[in-house]
């Protein structure tokens, strides 16, 4: 009689684990020991703050490309946090990188090298405050806030900004040098496209 309980015990256990993960609770069900099955609960989902889903809810409108972005959150808390338009921080990492947070460049004439999505010199990471390994700059929400701040501090130095201005100050160090060839059209092209 045992063997015919085990037997039917596991396609038992995979439709009470379907029943109970699709309608009551997240949770996993676990091949008990004799007595059959044990329910193993899993960890509720993080709680949202009413502020975070206010964050979340301001943009949730916005059909703009950044919406569809695998970091969207990690965008919408920093363009909240800076006071920036989201769109920008996207552009930024698309010019930048195309969106690979693994994205690395090693800078000859400047013998440093450049890093994550935003592609950020460690020296400038670290005039940003940034005070972890350099291996820590690839974490996507550490790169999104860097790329914030930087934005943020050139608006504060230089005074109201266009999204041109901000993408060759990011590019070059100043609002008014001239950037990389071809890093404009590829900011425009990443700025404007919609989602």
């Amino acid at each position: 009689m045992k063997k015919h309980l085990v037997l039917l015990s596991i396609p038992a256990r995979l439709i009470l684990q379907a029943f109970l993960i699709g309608h009551l609770f997240a949770g996993q069900i676990e091949a008990g020991s004799e007595a059959g099955l044990k329910i193993v609960p899993t960890p509720s989902p993080q709680f949202v703050s009413a502020e975070a889903q206010a964050e979340l809810e301001k943009f949730s409108s916005d059909g703009r490309s950044w919406t569809k972005f695998k970091y969207k959150k990690q965008i919408a808390k920093t363009a909240s946090k800076y006071n920036l338009d989201p769109q920008l921080i996207y552009a930024t990492i698309m010019t930048e990188s195309e969106g690979n947070e693994f994205a690395y460049r090693f800078e000859l004439s400047l013998n440093e090298a450049s890093y994550c999505m935003g592609q950020i010199l460690e020296s400038t990471a670290r005039s940003l405050g940034f005070n972890g390994k350099s291996v820590q700059l690839f974490e996507p929400g550490t790169c999104i806030d860097l790329i914030g701040k930087y934005h943020q501090r050139m608006i504060e130095a230089y005074g109201r900004l266009s999204s041109y201005q901000l993408a060759r100050a990011y590019n070059s160090g100043s609002p008014w040098k001239r950037p990389v060839w071809g890093h404009l059209s590829r900011f425009k092209r990443w700025y404007y496209e919609e989602g």
